[in-house]
């Protein structure tokens, strides 16, 4: 009986906060009434609302983090640590709508990767699923949800609760923001092409492509399974960037990439490593 009864106490909290958003669409309240629906119905707590648009960097429109946070991870991922982000590999793959957690996602090796060093543990990130919401061919909202209190346990049941409203949240988000185009930059063009310019002037085209992978988090099997090649061969690659990198650490590598991000002008071309050394 007393399972019954907070099912029902769920239901209804989850119903008023869902009629309290439908009054809110257009207005400042909707993204709060999102987390706040979020929130209630699991363990994770904080929502980012990113905007991932063709040719330009990520647009953050809403968030519920601490000011530490906030600066702990918004300023570095929107200078192009995003790239790495295995969220926003799924915007390049155009996924559809619908609820993506990171467990499933992930490269095989994620939470050895410098990517997952410095944006999870260091922000104290414990576990992200998002909500996938196109509203344009080149155009998703990504509804972030984040576990940051080490004290509260995600269950599947969290999951399970959250997939049942995703379609509403779908629907709130995508009559909220049906658009949010505005004035084109192109730079995050600029930094997709730098990406997959990184390292093209000492490494050959495949050592380019292993040292990518490595930031992304892959591990030499999952590297392997995409370039159908062997796990030794991986290695041998990822041998040969160190030697010419100059490096010893993968630290090393997401180190020099985000710097040579940072220095390359909009507009120039080719491997940003060219203007670190």
């Amino acid at each position: 009986m007393g399972d019954e009864l907070f099912r029902i106490k769920y239901l209804q909290e989850t119903f008023e906060y869902a009629a309290e958003a439908v009054d809110s669409i257009g207005t400042d309240a909707l993204p709060k009434m999102l987390a706040r629906i979020c929130e209630n119905l699991s363990a994770y707590d904080s929502l980012i609302i990113y905007a991932f648009v063709k040719d330009e960097i990520p647009r953050l429109l809403f968030d519920d983090l601490s000011e530490w946070h906030q600066k702990k991870k918004v300023s570095q991922y929107f200078e192009g640590a995003y790239l790495l982000d295995p969220f926003y590999d799924l915007y390049r793959q155009r996924v559809r709508d619908g609820l993506y957690h990171l467990a499933s996602i992930a490269p095989a090796d994620f939470i050895e990767s410098e990517y997952f060093n410095t944006f999870y543990k260091e922000t104290r990130l414990i576990d992200e699923v998002s909500i996938i919401v196109n509203i344009r061919p080149d155009t998703q909202l990504h509804l972030s949800l984040g576990l940051r209190d080490s004290k509260r346990t995600l269950t599947p049941e969290d999951i399970s609760r959250l997939e049942v409203v995703t379609p509403l949240l779908i629907a709130l988000t995508r009559s909220h923001w049906p658009d949010v185009s505005g004035e084109t930059s192109h730079v995050g063009a600029h930094m997709e092409n730098a990406f997959n310019q990184f390292g093209s002037s000492r490494l050959s085209e495949r050592e380019s492509e292993i040292a990518r992978l490595v930031l992304m988090g892959h591990s030499s099997k999952s590297m392997a399974r995409l370039l159908n090649i062997s796990p030794e061969t991986v290695k041998v690659y990822r041998k040969k960037v160190h030697q010419k990198l100059e490096i010893s650490s993968q630290g090393e590598l997401f180190s020099i990439f985000l710097e040579g991000l940072k220095k390359m002008p909009v507009g120039q071309h080719g491997d940003p490593l060219n203007f670190i050394r």
